[in-house]
């Protein structure tokens, strides 16, 4: 990724000038990467309160324009993130990714990780986690209410009972 982006901007008077802001490489940045290296084409996405990092970097490809970035399409429920993966994979045979929800996407989206594991068809699964720094410590601690409701430690587990009770290939969740 660019190290920076170069916008044109108007002064008070009215002059155009050329605005440069930094951009810094982050972990959201580098799971994306990743993605990108593993052949993901879409990330289907059903965004929350857990993901402005990532929302970061998808602005700042699309500000860049860059070509090899994800199509991000945003999906109103992490059941029909996963169900459109699914029949992504099932039909084109490329793996394809769902970003959800901390809890409730992972919650939401247990009717089609049990469809996706029992066709075996492979989809990359993410839910965000809450920030873990409550005192300002560094940037992105928890600063919302929503961030200590919204924090649950089985997300694993909840995919890991689902996808431990099939043979084969299976949708796995990790939490980012």
């Amino acid at each position: 990724m660019s190290s920076s982006i170069q916008t044109d901007s108007s002064n008070a008077n009215g002059a155009q000038e050329k605005k440069v802001t930094p951009f810094r490489y982050t972990a959201s940045a580098a799971f994306l990467d990743t993605l990108i290296a593993s052949g993901v084409k879409y990330l289907f996405v059903n965004l929350g309160t857990d993901h402005p990092g990532l929302v970061e970097v998808f602005a700042h490809a699309s500000m860049t324009k860059r070509k090899d970035f994800p199509r991000v399409l945003t999906c109103p429920n992490e059941m029909v993130a996963l169900t459109i993966a699914h029949t992504y994979a099932q039909v084109t045979g490329e793996c394809q990714a769902v970003l959800l929800h901390v809890e409730t996407g992972t919650l939401a989206m247990a009717g089609a990780l049990h469809n996706a594991t029992k066709a075996r068809v492979p989809v990359l699964i993410w839910a965000g986690a809450s920030p873990s720094t409550i005192e300002g410590e560094v940037l992105g601690g928890r600063t919302e209410f929503i961030q200590f409701q919204q924090e649950y430690f089985l997300n694993l587990e909840i995919a890991n009972w689902k996808c431990s009770r099939s043979t084969g290939n299976c949708s796995w969740l990790c939490q980012i």
